[in-house]
């Protein structure tokens, strides 16, 4: 049996936000050792370990607020799976680009943005299927979408009226996981910055991302003080 990775066997600990439903964590350790997650995840943390961590730490924070929002069983699994490799396909990316200390030139910058198409690439035969769409989708809820705009979104969902009910369902999963994801990257100390502040951090959410307001409201409220 894999040994398992003492992030899941204590995510509080590594956690720099409030946790409100201990559920979270406990999906989140069950869904990160299924075989077909476990892999990817392997070599995430072998390649870039803050990106692991990052991601797990978004998984917890996605099905927090589904727990808080009463998400049904199923919509909190895609959760904690979308979660967890929300950014997989960073494992395709120049590792000089991710570990980069600088900011980004527009050539790096557009790169790291191909990271959510190779991650639905990456996902081709994962399922569930809404799993990749998903993934594909937690950048296009903020004011500078990638890698499809909102008008390229609903030519797509008109384009495949069989899937229409998929896709709506993923794009309301896609905006917990996007508010996470920014929401984790502002709060999280790294080697080159200093986390946020909450003021900060709320002004930059209130500013950047684009999907319902009320997930704001809710992730501030898990800002560790």
């Amino acid at each position: 049996m894999p040994r398992i990775d003492a992030f899941l066997l204590n995510p509080v600990n590594y956690m720099q936000q409030k946790i409100f439903y201990p559920e979270s964590t406990v999906l989140v350790s069950k869904l990160a050792q299924e075989d077909k997650v476990r892999t990817l995840l392997e070599k995430l943390k072998s390649d870039q370990r803050s990106i692991y961590e990052h991601s797990l730490r978004v998984a917890i924070l996605s099905l927090d607020l589904g727990f808080e929002n009463q998400f049904h069983q199923p919509d909190l699994n895609f959760l904690g799976y979308a979660g967890l490799l929300h950014d997989i396909g960073k494992v395709n990316l120049p590792a000089d680009i991710l570990s980069k200390r600088t900011v980004l030139n527009s050539t790096d910058r557009a790169s790291l943005n191909e990271h959510a198409r190779l991650g639905f690439l990456t996902l081709e035969s994962f399922e569930p299927e809404i799993v990749k769409q998903i993934v594909v989708a937690h950048h296009e809820y903020q004011k500078i979408p990638y890698p499809r705009k909102k008008i390229d979104r609903r030519k797509t969902e008109r384009s495949t009226p069989g899937r229409r009910s998929n896709q709506s369902q993923a794009g309301a999963l896609a905006q917990i996981v996007a508010v996470a994801d920014i929401f984790d990257a502002l709060t999280s100390q790294r080697s080159y910055k200093e986390a946020l502040k909450k003021s900060d951090t709320e002004t930059i959410l209130r500013n950047q991302f684009t999907g319902d307001a009320l997930y704001i409201d809710q992730v501030l409220r898990r800002f560790a003080d």
